[in-house]
């Protein structure tokens, strides 16, 4: 119904139409950045200890590597969880399409880690296997498999809080034949 049509006392003044547009411009500029830019989550969970701790980091993630889009192995990226979609985690990359890893084939409801079968597994075009730093307490590749490409929403690249730890993330992973030894 055109305002002029509705009754004086229902009539939007003109700062009640600017304010409600200012607020749809601000929402759908927030909207913008947290999908496409960058996005700040408070990180819960103890799968990536002593990297992040339990509860209290927040952390700061590029969205310009959505979709896995410019990732390396030894970068830790934000995912939509595949067991729980509404949910996110962040989980290091341990390897990329073509590379082989090794699984030790544990599986929901095994007792002890060392149970399962090891074999090595080759990931999938679109696909990345992912591990937790901490691995006696992740839920990752090693009990879904090899996690598509499409669902990394980003790279976590610094911890913004708690501020005395506050600092860049470094990929610290090299191949031997790059000069790091025993590392990987």
């Amino acid at each position: 119904m055109p305002p002029s049509l509705l009754p004086a006392a229902l009539q939007p003044s003109p700062q009640t139409l600017r304010y409600t547009l200012n607020l749809l411009k601000a929402s759908f500029l927030y909207h913008f950045i947290t999908e496409y830019a960058f996005d700040i989550r408070e990180t819960a969970g103890p799968s990536m200890l002593p990297t992040i701790s339990i509860a209290g980091d927040s952390v700061l993630i590029s969205k310009h590597y959505r979709r896995g889009r410019g990732i390396a192995v030894g970068d830790m990226v934000s995912v939509r969880h595949p067991i729980m979609p509404a949910e996110g985690a962040i989980k290091r990359v341990l390897g990329l399409p073509g590379d082989f890893v090794a699984s030790s084939g544990v599986q929901e409801g095994a007792e002890e880690e060392g149970r399962g079968q090891r074999m090595m597994i080759q990931v999938p075009e679109g696909h990345c296997w992912i591990i937790g730093d901490n691995l006696s307490a992740s839920r990752d590749s090693r009990f879904y498999g090899p996690l598509p490409l499409a669902m990394i929403k980003g790279k976590v690249v610094a911890r913004v809080w708690p501020l005395r730890r506050r600092g860049w993330f470094e990929n610290t992973l090299k191949r031997p034949e790059d000069g790091g030894g025993d590392e990987v």
